[in-house]
């Protein structure tokens, strides 16, 4: 146990050594306000070095005792005690050594306060660019993104649950299922692309009112959500390196893209609002609205049910929030994005349009 206090010590030290050259480097080279920077970095040696040095310990004394006293959980969990006293009482002791430290040269430790959750949903709405200022200025929180999200896909499967349970529409989803997707299975099946029993089973998990169905969606609205996420946030991560020369982290950018999933919950929610009133599954937030009643398999139905209002007030929330985090003009970033987004439209409609 000597060993393990003696290395605590001796790693607590070169922590502090290192965080304080690191902040007196890059305070001398730009301000107060890297002073993050350093302490980003402290994190890194912290755990790099101090962390795993120190488990490396406890791990050996662990394996000793036991194998020496043949003990019991009991025991085992006294042995850890005294262990886990000393990892609290070192960390306690860095950080009121770095307290110490920052007060004697002035500077104000005090974090920036989070903004409780329900604020979030308020102003990512109201006022998006005092939420990214807290997701560039302070360290990365994971809630930013998680939380909408679990939201979104709560929020969704209620929303499927309460489309389908109308009459009205299952039947008009069972239509389609009847009218498009079973054709191509029995093409298939005739194809020998599949067998006439993968064809059932598939069929099972897109027919409304089957337990198959309700998995189906369940899975598929998470994994949808979390996969639209991460690649979205890469896509705007990359733009925002390429495009506008930023240097925000690619996590940053999960935030702001999570942070518009409360949006998304609310046009999910005005989506079925429209469906359950209109008794249409076609009945989407979107200009093809307009001309809903020409029927959904009319071109100009298609193309107008691409311009969706809530996909254009995403787009400027997302580019409000690569504006902040790259230090750039909004109007140039969100012209820029949506440039990129009717591009991407144009060319998912050209498959859809005959131009026979």
């Amino acid at each position: 146990m000597h060993l393990a206090v003696q290395v605590v010590i001796n790693r607590t030290a070169e922590f502090l050594q290192f965080l304080y050259t690191q902040w007196m480097v890059t305070h001398t080279a730009g301000g107060g306000g890297r002073c993050q920077q350093a302490f980003k970095a402290g994190h890194g040696f912290l755990s790099q070095s101090f962390i795993a040095s120190l488990s490396k310990i406890m791990i050996r004394h662990f394996c000793r005792v036991v194998k020496a006293t043949k003990t019991n959980l009991s025991l085992t969990l006294l042995i850890l005690r005294p262990i886990l006293g000393i990892l609290m009482h070192s960390i306690q002791s860095i950080l009121h050594t770095m307290h110490d430290i920052t007060q004697d040269q002035g500077i104000s430790t005090n974090p920036i306060p989070h903004m409780p959750f329900l604020t979030k949903c308020v102003k990512i709405v109201t006022a998006p660019g005092d939420v990214f200022e807290e997701v560039r200025d302070t360290f990365p929180t994971h809630s930013n993104w998680l939380l909408p999200v679990l939201l979104y896909i709560v929020v969704a499967t209620v929303s499927i649950h309460l489309m389908l349970g109308q009459p009205s529409l299952a039947e008009h989803y069972r239509q389609i299922v009847n009218e498009d997707l079973r054709p191509t299975f029995d093409q298939q099946v005739l194809a020998g692309t599949i067998t006439q029993q993968q064809a059932g089973w598939i069929l099972l998990f897109v027919t409304p009112g089957t337990t198959h169905f309700l998995v189906a969606q369940g899975v598929g609205t998470t994994v949808g959500a979390l996969a639209a996420l991460f690649v979205l946030s890469y896509i705007f991560w990359q733009v925002g390196k390429s495009t506008m020369g930023g240097g925000a982290p690619y996590m940053s950018v999960v935030e702001v893209v999570g942070l518009t999933f409360f949006i998304a919950v609310i046009e999910r929610i005005v989506t079925t609002l429209l469906m359950i009133a209109l008794d249409s599954i076609f009945a989407t937030p979107t200009l093809g609205l307009t001309v809903l009643p020409m029927g959904a398999d009319s071109m100009l139905f298609v193309i107008l049910s691409r311009i969706n209002l809530f996909t254009i007030w995403e787009l400027g929330v997302i580019g409000k929030g690569m504006a902040v985090l790259n230090e750039r003009d909004f109007p140039k970033v969100f012209v820029l994005l949506l440039a990129l987004w009717l591009l991407w439209t144009i060319v998912t409609l050209l498959p859809l349009i005959d131009f026979s």
